[in-house]
């Protein structure tokens, strides 16, 4: 798995998790917005993507790999809120440790941050006069121009089928903040798996 976007709380655990503890780090995505830096936005899409790879599901299990564990195989929807990338937890039994790379079966906090940034992070972020694209979810998603039409082409490569959504605005736009509960006006598209999509663009 790849531990690029999870994060560390603090250098004493040497360990980092999958997500911010209990929150959706929609913060990053209005600090974007009030300052047009997209470092926080980009720091926001890697945190977001890092997370789901960590969800235990019933085609792809994660197992807690020790003897006799009350969970050796974690049941789908569960996340285990360590990144085990140090040796930090290796005490020398080896029957009773977690080495490096592996984690304890477990039903952590992960999830709930997982569940935030899907009701509170917009798949895709788009900026129709600056032409600025972020994406959050597993698609990829490009500007496509025709007859003078500009539309938001949306592709899914995964196995999945999703409903993705965008928050589309100007730059002008963006200098409103956000209100409580925004990710509820998101609009939303739904993308098959394998399938590419277009979203025409209005003129703004």
């Amino acid at each position: 798995m790849l531990t690029r976007g999870t994060v560390f709380a603090n250098i004493q655990n040497k360990h980092s998790a999958p997500g911010i503890c209990s929150l959706s780090g929609d913060s990053l995505l209005k600090l974007f917005r009030a300052t047009g830096e997209v470092r926080y936005l980009e720091l926001l899409r890697d945190i977001a993507h890092a997370i789901p790879q960590y969800m235990s599901r019933s085609d792809r299990p994660i197992c807690d790999i020790r003897p006799g564990q009350k969970w050796p195989v974690m049941p789908p929807g569960w996340i285990n809120e360590r990144v085990n990338t140090s040796d930090w937890e290796v005490r020398g039994n080896p029957d009773g440790d977690i080495g490096v790379g592996e984690i304890f079966g477990g039903s952590t906090w992960s999830e709930v941050a997982m569940l935030l940034t899907w009701a509170e992070v917009p798949g895709i972020y788009a900026q129709s006069d600056t032409g600025y694209l972020c994406v959050f979810d597993h698609v990829e998603a490009s500007w496509h121009r025709e007859n003078g039409e500009k539309s938001l082409q949306i592709h899914n490569p995964t196995p999945f089928d999703a409903t993705v959504k965008i928050l589309l605005e100007t730059s002008q736009e963006a200098k409103k903040p956000l209100g409580p509960l925004a990710g509820m006006n998101f609009s939303r598209v739904e993308v098959g798996a394998g399938q590419t999509v277009r979203v025409e663009i209005e003129a703004r």
